[in-house]
Formats: C-alpha cells, sequence, structure tokens
C-alpha cells in the first residue's frame, strides 16, 4: 500500500480532531484528553498536537502552558467580541450574495428554510440547528470572497464550540425563522443595502438575546460554562 504522505495526515488529524471537539463529547471550557484523543482516532501525538496549535489559533481551544489544553468557554466579553465580528463579516457577505447568488443558492436556500420550518413543527432541535448553519454557510459561499468565507467559517466554529451541550429557546427559534425568511425575500430583490441591513438586524437581535442569557447563567451558576443556545 502506497505510504500516506505527512500532510495529508496532518490534514485528516486536524479535520478529526476539531470533528471530535465540535461534538457532545466535549463542553465548553473542559480540558481536552490528548491521549484519548490519540486512542480514538488512531493516530500519534504529532498530528494531533499539530492539529491542536491549528484550532488554537482558530480560536476553538487555549493551550495554557503547564496546565493543559481546553476547548474555549463562553463569557459576556467572548460573546460580544464574536457577535460584534460576525455582524459586520455576515452583513459584507449577504451583501455580496445578493449580486452573485446562483439558481443553486437559491435552491439550498430554500430547502434550508423548507427543513427548518419542518423542524420547528417537530420541536426538532438538532435539525433546526444543521438547517441553519446551511443556509449561512450558502450565504458566505455566495459571497464569493473566499477570504471572507474562511473568516465567517472560523467564527462559526467558535460559535459551535461555545454552545456544546446546551438547549434551544423555542421562541428565538421562531424569531431567527422570520428572520431568516425576510433576509432570502431581501436576497430575492437583489438589493444589496436591504440584504446587508437584515443580515445584520438578524445578528443584533441574536447577539441582545445572547448576551441576556449569558449574564443570568453567570449571575446564577458562576462556576458554569454552558450557555442555553440561542441561534447560530
Amino acid at each position: 500500500m502506497k505510504r500516506i504522505p505527512r500532510l495529508s495526515v496532518s490534514e485528516a488529524a486536524y479535520s478529526a480532531v476539531k470533528q471530535v471537539l465540535l461534538s457532545s463529547k466535549y463542553s465548553p471550557g473542559s480540558r481536552i484528553d490528548i491521549d484519548d484523543l490519540c486512542r480514538v482516532l488512531e493516530v500519534s501525538r504529532t498530528p494531533v498536537f499539530d492539529a491542536l496549535n491549528r484550532l488554537e489559533a482558530e480560536g476553538i481551544v487555549e493551550i495554557i502552558p503547564r496546565k493543559g489544553t481546553y476547548l474555549v468557554s463562553f463569557s459576556k466579553e467572548k460573546a460580544e467580541e464574536l457577535y460584534a465580528v460576525r455582524e459586520i463579516l455576515e452583513g459584507m457577505a449577504t451583501k455580496l450574495a445578493a449580486k452573485n447568488l446562483t439558481e443553486r443558492h437559491i435552491e439550498t436556500l430554500k430547502k434550508a428554510l423548507e427543513r427548518q420550518s419542518a423542524c420547528l413543527k417537530d420541536d426538532d432541535t438538532e435539525g433546526y440547528a444543521s438547517a441553519t448553519i446551511k443556509f449561512h454557510n450558502t450565504i458566505a459561499e455566495a459571497a464569493g470572497n473566499k477570504t471572507l468565507e474562511r473568516l465567517l467559517g472560523t467564527i462559526y466554529a467558535q460559535m459551535e464550540a461555545l454552545r456544546l451541550r446546551t438547549l434551544y429557546l423555542p421562541e428565538r427559534l421562531i424569531k431567527s425563522f422570520a428572520e431568516h425568511q425576510r433576509i432570502f425575500d431581501a436576497l430575492m430583490k437583489r438589493d444589496p443595502a436591504l440584504c446587508e441591513r437584515e443580515a445584520r438586524n438578524h445578528i443584533r437581535t441574536t447577539t441582545t438575546d445572547a448576551l441576556e442569557i449569558v449574564a443570568k447563567n453567570e449571575k446564577s451558576q458562576p462556576e458554569a460554562t454552558d450557555l442555553v443556545q440561542t441561534e447560530p
């Protein structure tokens, strides 16, 4: 059998480690068991360490010398930083998508909205989350700017890591779905200014709800790292 190039092993390990860390195995702020990762992924420590260094640069893990490696934990300050950047980037992406949207993008967005609607009726929060990620990723792709898409991907990954093992607020999801529909309608009008405005309004309302929840959690459970999820 042909030997796998080290680069392929490194990339495969990075993808696998990231997938494990963004699963329900680890909660925000928890210490990462590197030996366990190596056993689960059946790789040596070197590619795992390489992957963790990349994930630290992306803001998904925190490596503390002589203490260990931890999945990022959620705080009010962290939430404010991420949502502030996301508002700007997502507003820009939606604005660019207004001019670059293809029929394939439109069909994907329609299916994502249909899936969201069905999940709301069935109280399927995990399905709703999956459809929402697809909705936002499609807009980022439709923007036609690889740098912007990559930056948004990093923001989304951090938010996913920060919200593990949490619950959605049903009332927030209803608002979220309505906001997504308004974004889609703006995209169909091919109006860049309207698209940016709807996208930024969506993130602002999400931010308000998220920060309110963080504040309540910090007050009632000072040591807790979990966040009641609002909407990705």
